[in-house]
């Protein structure tokens, strides 16, 4: 299973136990907000700022400033740029199917 981590009080799954606290935190007990008690639980606290900016912009607006000079695409952080350029542009499909021929970019497409 992909997401062990599952939630007591609804229906709600993850991958890191650290996602775990802040949805019951904030869908359960009513904290809306992650707090000092709640940043040391993160793996790294400077990750909270890289995903509030990546994922929600400053001040609501995302600096999608990370263009491919290749097509239209353009994103938050460098890492997913070299991501799109690697997989988009070379054609790349680096997940196999064990049981067949079948290629994916991303591996969750071997699933469906």
């Amino acid at each position: 299973d992909e997401k062990p981590y599952k939630c007591q009080d609804c229906s709600y799954s993850c991958a890191q136990k650290y996602c775990l606290v802040i949805h019951q935190r904030s869908k359960h007990t009513g904290e809306r907000h992650i707090n000092a008690k709640t940043v040391h639980m993160l793996p790294q606290p400077k990750l909270l700022n890289f995903h509030r900016k990546s994922k929600h912009g400053i001040n609501g607006k995302l600096d999608k400033s990370f263009k491919c000079n290749e097509c239209t695409y353009a994103t938050t952080t460098s890492a997913s740029l070299r991501q799109h350029r690697k997989y988009h542009h070379s054609g790349e499909k680096p997940h196999k199917c064990t049981d067949c021929s079948y290629a994916a970019v991303v591996k969750s497409d071997l699933i469906k």
